[in-house]
């Protein structure tokens, strides 16, 4: 019987398991092909560990010295798109965002503190560091995310 009752549960825990794709060969050569198309230059970013993060960044305008961390609170006003240049979000004709730099997605995590206020940066950031297989209003799943950030402030 219970040998019966744990193969019950292991089939309902497989059943249940949703797969998901990876997505890194194929947003790596989105984000390639975008920096060749719109002749960036454009670095890799790393994790806080050194590794490579599969986005990739142009300093536009590094700002002032003083850099925000992953516990501020940033001030920006920015344009996100996705890698065809579809916009789908901006605050150039509202106010800038005030978000707490922790309950942002990954990808501006690893990417904001590269700045200081008055900075100008582009981020190129691979879906598993943006909304991943989540889709997000006119953001469909696995979506490579360009954003161009200015960072008005933070705190």
């Amino acid at each position: 019987m219970k040998k019966y009752l744990v193969f019950l549960i292991l089939l309902a825990t497989v059943g249940c398991t949703k797969t998901q794709t990876d997505y890194t060969e194929t947003d790596h050569t989105i984000i390639l092909d975008y920096i060749a198309s719109h002749h960036l230059t454009a670095l890799p970013a790393l994790t806080p560990l050194a590794a490579p993060s599969g986005m990739y960044y142009v300093i536009e305008k590094p700002g002032s010295i003083s850099k925000p961390t992953y516990y501020s609170t940033v001030t920006v006003n920015y344009t996100g798109r996705l890698a065809n240049d579809t916009i789908f979000e901006t605050t150039l004709d509202k106010s800038p965002a005030i978000l707490p730099l922790a309950q942002t997605v990954v990808g501006w995590q690893l990417g904001i503190p590269l700045i200081g206020r008055g900075g100008k940066i582009k981020l190129l950031i691979p879906s598993a560091l943006g909304y991943s297989y989540q889709p997000q209003g006119s953001i469909p799943a696995n979506s490579v995310l360009i954003f161009d950030i200015e960072l008005k402030d933070f705190y």
